[in-house]
């Protein structure tokens, strides 16, 4: 397992730790290559990179190359560490390469042992942006590209096309298989470039053992919420990020002021963007590592407001589900296909204010029917999203294709 960061730097290495952890379990090895921990690495974990000289001197190669505005483009990281270690394992499976990894090391590897690529956002078929917004430059060729110098390009020097193509590279390699978390980000990728493989859906999951409802007024004790009033919860890894919409979710709880909701926010928040809130009564608990208490948190809303403009197939979205409670927000990227509008949940059109508004204040005036959502919720967590049988989908398809990769070799 590859990815940026351990599973607290985002939802992708969060995917990609979890799985391992996962896999393991079942019985399976398996090493997760980091390029950086933000906590003491398990032992199954290992620095992608190898030992720190070497790491540096990648570091400062993928800098060279990104001043002259390639970022990321030759596969360092592979002649560093990942060559002299591929005859260990059976196969790779790589996450978020954004910022860290070239496609060019999965090319590399893709001749030696079978490859799966995890694609949780844009960038593995853009220039290098990881949500292209209102930009549809990249459904052609990527140039002149408006987000330019920002991360995780970081260079003036505009070669995007050239980025993209190699991207268009790997998507030709058989032995990468693209694996997709929703048919959202499934069809914008294929709409751009065919995939030598069959693309494959893999909706994210979670552990429902782990992330487990407690009764609303149960939690609402435990938090110090007052039970009388509706409680509203908003959660983004950082909500001042412009694509998590936290404007619209703050604008549709002024919208219902009059009922006297509470409001709670979870993840790296903004003060500036809070404060936007007014009177409204709130509580912020900051980033919550402790799977339990997040359950919570969560269990003690009526409602998760969710107001991403672009995302994939968001883990917050999944963990609300779990603890019973339900969705209210945009039908954005893969959303849809976890919360069935109007039984786990109420969607609108993505950027709806009105539309947003309206959604609230009905769920908050009918906490039967936000509870029996909740409750749809986390049947369909324990039906179609749980750790067992996103275990079993993956390791039959890493036996297929590794098959199919021998046969083809």
């Amino acid at each position: 397992m590859v990815s940026r960061g351990d599973w607290i730097g985002g939802g992708a290495s969060r995917g990609a730790e979890e799985l391992a952890r996962w896999l393991i379990e079942a019985g399976h090895s398996v090493t997760h290559f980091c390029w950086r921990f933000t906590q003491e690495p398990a032992p199954f974990q290992r620095q992608l990179g190898g030992p720190w000289p070497v790491r540096k001197t990648v570091q400062k190669l993928h800098a060279a190359s990104r001043y002259l505005g390639f970022p990321h483009l030759l596969p360092f990281e592979y002649y560093a560490q990942l060559k002299w270690v591929q005859d260990s394992f059976d196969l790779f499976h790589f996450h978020d390469l954004i910022g860290t990894i070239s496609y060019s090391t999965l090319i590399a590897l893709s001749r030696q042992k079978p490859v799966f690529f995890t694609v949780h956002d844009f960038s593995a078929f853009t220039g290098g942006c990881v949500y292209p917004m209102q930009c549809a430059k990249y459904e052609t060729r990527c140039g002149e590209c408006p987000q330019l110098g920002s991360w995780p390009m970081h260079t003036k020097i505009d070669r995007t096309g050239h980025m993209q193509d190699l991207r268009r590279r790997a998507a030709a390699r058989r032995g990468i298989q693209y694996i997709f978390p929703c048919e959202w980000i499934e069809r914008k990728m294929v709409e751009v470039m065919p995939l030598a493989r069959p693309p494959v859906r893999m909706i994210n999951s979670i552990d429902p053992e782990k992330i487990m409802p407690t009764a609303k007024n149960e939690a609402r004790q435990k938090l110090g919420l007052p039970l009388d009033r509706p409680v509203v919860l908003i959660s983004a890894h950082f909500l001042s990020y412009e694509r998590k919409g936290a404007r619209y979710a703050l604008e549709a709880i002024r919208q219902v002021a009059d009922m006297s909701p509470v409001v709670m926010t979870l993840g790296n928040s903004d003060p500036a963007i809070e404060g936007l809130i007014g009177g409204v009564r709130h509580t912020s608990f900051g980033f919550v590592p402790d799977p339990e208490k997040m359950a919570l948190i969560y269990s003690a809303a009526d409602v998760y407001l969710f107001t991403s403009i672009a995302d994939n197939c968001p883990y917050t979205v999944l963990e609300a589900m779990g603890s019973g409670t339900a969705t209210v927000g945009f039908a954005t990227g893969g959303v849809p296909e976890l919360v069935a509008s109007e039984e786990a949940g109420l969607l609108v059109p993505v950027e709806d204010q009105a539309g947003l508004s309206a959604a609230l204040r009905r769920a908050l005036q009918d906490r039967n029917l936000t509870q029996k959502w909740g409750n749809q919720a986390r049947l369909r967590i324990e039906k179609y999203f749980n750790k067992r049988l996103f275990v079993e989908k993956m390791t039959h398809l890493y036996e297929e294709v590794r098959q199919d990769w021998k046969a083809e070799s």
